[in-house]
C-alpha cells in the first residue's frame, strides 16, 4: 500500500500544478478537511484504500491494482523454492 500512497503524492502534486491550486482549494476539489490535504502533500498520507481510490477519482486518475499468481513471479525473478522433501 505504501507504493500506492507514494503514487497517490505524485499524482495529486501533478493535478495541484496543472490545476493552480494551492492546499486549501486543493482540499476542497478533493472534499476532504485541510488538515488531511496537509498530511497528503507531506506525504504522511494513511488512509484506507477506499479513501486513496475515492482522492485518486477526484483528482482524474484510476488506481490500479494487479494480482498475479506466485508461481509466475517465482518465475518471473528465478526464485525456486525447495520444500523439505526435496533435495538440491
Amino acid at each position: 500500500m505504501e507504493n500506492a500512497q507514494n503514487e497517490l503524492y505524485v499524482q495529486v502534486i501533478i493535478f495541484m500544478r496543472q490545476n493552480s491550486l494551492s492546499e486549501n482549494p486543493l482540499a476542497g476539489k478533493l472534499g476532504i478537511t485541510g488538515g488531511e490535504a496537509s498530511q497528503l502533500l507531506k506525504g504522511e498520507f494513511n488512509g484506507s484504500l477506499e479513501e486513496l481510490i475515492y482522492i485518486s477519482i477526484a483528482i482524474g486518475q484510476i488506481p490500479m491494482i494487479t494480482y498475479s499468481s506466485i508461481e509466475k513471479m517465482l518465475e518471473m525473478f528465478q526464485i525456486k523454492i525447495i520444500t523439505p522433501h526435496q533435495t538440491m
